[in-house]
């Protein structure tokens, strides 16, 4: 019997585990390896990844960028987290608008704060991509729109609390923002480093 901890984070991961595991006992991998080698995983980039700067609380970068995903995981989350969720969202210019009201709705249904705001906008409006997101949406405070990216992950992390769970959502191991006329660099992950460091 193997007995051990995974440094990952949400259930899907805890499933791909328990099927790579399965397959290398079949293998015929020592079990003490196996038990070994467990603690040492790490995430792919951008993926369910924490940021840790030994905050109170959780934060978390992911890729999710589908309505399919952010429901993922958010339900995943939720089943792990006793606090608050606070997650943050944004939908690319010039990909399929159909799902951006679904993607709105999976994020308002699975936070406890939503915060909706730009991703890639591209040659779009990132106003008229938020107006598409949050069609038919009511929201109050401390939810909110917050158009500029950076602005809504130090915003996200400002409401944090012991205990509270921040994700930010669609962008994950990307270190760019796509604009009409330019690329930025922006990487969601050092956003929310910077955001933790600025409440000390």
């Amino acid at each position: 019997m193997i007995s051990t901890e995974i440094p990952l984070i949400g259930t899907h991961n805890v499933e791909n585990y328990v099927m790579a595991l399965a397959l290398a006992v079949d293998s015929g991998v020592d079990p003490v390896v196996i038990e070994s080698a467990s603690r040492e995983l790490k995430g792919a980039s951008g993926r369910m990844e924490r940021v840790d700067l030994g905050q109170p609380f959780t934060a978390l970068v992911d890729y999710g960028h589908s309505p399919d995903a952010v429901t993922r995981v958010l339900r995943s989350l939720r089943e792990s987290s006793s606090g608050r969720i606070i997650a943050l969202l944004g939908c690319g210019g010039d990909r399929d608008r159909s799902k951006r009201p679904l993607m709105g709705q999976a994020l308002a249904a699975g936070s406890d704060v939503a915060i909706f705001t730009s991703d890639n906008p591209r040659s779009e409006d990132p106003v008229e991509i938020l107006k598409e997101m949050t069609a038919g949406l009511t929201i109050k405070e401390p939810s909110r729109i917050e158009i500029d990216r950076k602005n809504a992950i130090e915003y996200a992390i400002s409401l944090a609390e012991p205990g509270d769970l921040v994700v930010v959502l669609g962008k994950g191991h990307e270190r760019g923002q796509q604009f009409k006329d330019r690329l930025e660099e922006f990487d969601d992950r050092l956003e929310v480093a910077k955001a933790i460091e600025g409440r000390r």
